[in-house]
């Protein structure tokens, strides 16, 4: 006798479809590092961010221009008498038309305290236009001559070998005078003023002027010389102030 034997049904397990996943990977925010100038060869690395960097030339700049000059930038005091009669000008009407006020219009009748008012106005008035006329200079060494302020050229077959030097001035400590002869007279180009005792701005155009000259105005040739007709080493009997 044969016995049949039935198989259990089989069970179908429902199949998992496995998508691939979409990796997002960020790309790593590089940040640019530049090696400080004091750094050697054999002291620790160190590096500093842009954020952390901050321009030592404050108010001075040097740059090529496209005629193949060399502009230099740089922040003085315009000490001109014409400041000096506007401030006048400007606080006389100032307190004056106070004075006028006080005397006219003013609330108090005691005379001392509209006198001491019309002081501290005074003083207030004079302390806001005594402050200094802040103004951009510039000069432009070319191969043929040199721009002051873009309008006044000198030329260099004028000027010849007698180039330009900041010498200190004898009546402000506080100036030095770009100066030389052009053609047979001598010449006063520009002042440049100290802000304050650790301003170095006359120190540092000085060297930059003497640069740019050195470049541009010096004839290739084994018969150069390197300190140049207006360098500072030839110069040491005149007073530098920095």
């Amino acid at each position: 006798m044969l016995v049949r034997i039935r198989r259990p049904p089989l069970r179908r397990v429902p199949r998992h479809v496995y998508r691939p996943v979409r990796r997002i990977v960020r790309r790593p925010e590089v940040v640019h590092a530049t090696l400080s100038p004091a750094v050697s060869a054999t002291s620790p690395v160190l590096y500093e961010t842009p954020d952390a960097k901050k321009d030592a030339f404050v108010d001075y700049s040097r740059v090529l221009t496209s005629d193949g000059g060399i502009l230099i930038t740089y922040k003085d005091l315009d000490r001109r008498w014409r400041h000096t009669i506007w401030r006048i000008f400007a606080w006389s009407v100032a307190t004056g038309f106070e004075a006028w006020l006080i005397r006219d219009y003013s609330p108090v009748f005691t005379g001392w305290v509209n006198a001491v008012c019309l002081m501290l106005m005074a003083i207030t008035n004079w302390l806001i236009v005594r402050k200094p006329v802040e103004v951009y200079r510039s000069i432009e060494i070319r191969s043929d001559c040199m721009i002051i302020e873009g309008t006044d050229v000198f030329r260099l077959r004028l000027i010849e070998s007698n180039w330009p030097v900041l010498q200190a001035d004898e009546k402000d400590e506080d100036s030095q005078i770009l100066c030389g002869i052009y053609g047979n007279r001598f010449m006063e180009y520009v002042t440049v003023y100290r802000f304050d005792e650790r301003d170095r701005t006359p120190a540092i155009l000085a060297t930059h002027l003497h640069d740019a000259m050195t470049k541009l105005w010096s004839e290739p040739g084994p018969g150069l010389d390197p300190s140049g007709p207006s360098s500072p080493i030839r110069h040491q009997h005149s007073r530098q102030v920095y």
